[in-house]
């Protein structure tokens, strides 16, 4: 089993290296260069490549997977609840994000704080925290049945998606600025615990 582990573990690293380095802006540069006139189809072929990659090491949880860690109990209807709401809200940001057309600041998985027509916007979800898709991601990885094969997945992506977190806001920075840098100071980055100055002035 230990060998499964370490396969599975491998499959998702490998993944999530080759997520990061195809989010990169200076690869996306350099690859919209060489594909000419096919250029516009970038991030078409960025998403279709990440879900053939990621197919590997979901197949590997599932068909690996021991027993539950959590034998079924009470809880199952409130864990239950958790994760379809999640998966609710999640389905909601995205279409949000939609809608403030953030597809043109980078094709990582979740641009921050996107820019609307170059300007720096934190309306909607992005109020309330700073990584609304990174949020419910926890949320849903966390309040699915775990078992020990999911329990290997989630902690290497959960990992991946600070370090993704932190990288992306260094761009949203070098784009942005310090006013990028209050919107830090007033919102937490994941879920909505309020500090002292949290939530004034914020830009609607």
């Amino acid at each position: 089993m230990t060998t499964q582990y370490v396969l599975l573990a491998t499959g998702w690293i490998m993944f999530c290296l080759l997520h990061s380095a195809l989010a990169a802006t200076w690869m996306e540069d350099a690859l919209r260069k060489k594909m000419g006139r096919l250029a516009p189809w970038y991030r078409l072929a960025y998403n279709l490549l990440a879900m053939a990659t990621v197919i590997p090491p979901v197949l590997m949880e599932k068909l690996w997977a021991g027993d539950p860690l959590f034998p079924p109990g009470p809880w199952d209807m409130a864990r239950q609840a958790i994760f379809y709401s999640a998966a609710a809200a999640f389905i909601w940001v995205v279409f949000h994000y939609r809608g403030t057309n953030i597809s043109g600041l980078s094709p990582s998985f979740e641009p921050s704080a996107p820019p609307v027509d170059g300007e720096f916007r934190t309306g909607g979800p992005l109020r309330y925290v700073r990584h609304p898709l990174y949020s419910l991601a926890f949320i849903l990885l966390w309040s699915r049945p775990l078992t020990d094969t999911a329990l290997v997945t989630n902690i290497i992506l959960c990992i991946y998606i600070v370090i993704g977190a932190r990288l992306e806001e260094e761009r949203l920075i070098a784009r942005f600025g310090e006013e990028y840098r209050v919107y830090r100071t007033q919102v937490s980055a994941y879920f909505p615990i309020p500090w002292p100055g949290a939530g004034n002035k914020k830009k609607q």
